[in-house]
């Protein structure tokens, strides 16, 4: 089994340069892993756990503010703010 370190250098490697998935940001992104590590270590290098995020959406979507917490209804909520992003951005004209 790869390491998260390992896999992490290939995510750098195929989806440079890093954007927040939400906003579309280039600043200050990272991975989240959608269930944690630490609950779910098999799902650790798995593409479909892991998505790009800027710190701000990580701290909130992901971690609903908290760092210790995971946010259950993560891919629900990605959505929503998602939709937000892409709705103030139409009529901002960015679209």
């Amino acid at each position: 089994m790869i390491s998260w370190k390992n896999y992490r250098l290939r995510l750098l490697q195929r989806r440079h340069p890093l954007r927040c998935q939400i906003c579309g940001t280039f600043e200050k992104v990272n991975f989240h892993h959608v269930l944690s590590r630490s609950e779910y270590p098999e799902l650790e290098c798995e593409d479909s756990n892991v998505v790009e995020l800027c710190r701000r959406h990580h701290f909130i979507v992901g971690h609903l503010g908290n760092w210790s917490i995971f946010n259950p209804n993560f891919w629900r909520d990605f959505e929503n703010m998602r939709r937000v992003h892409n709705h103030k951005n139409q009529h901002h004209g960015k679209v």
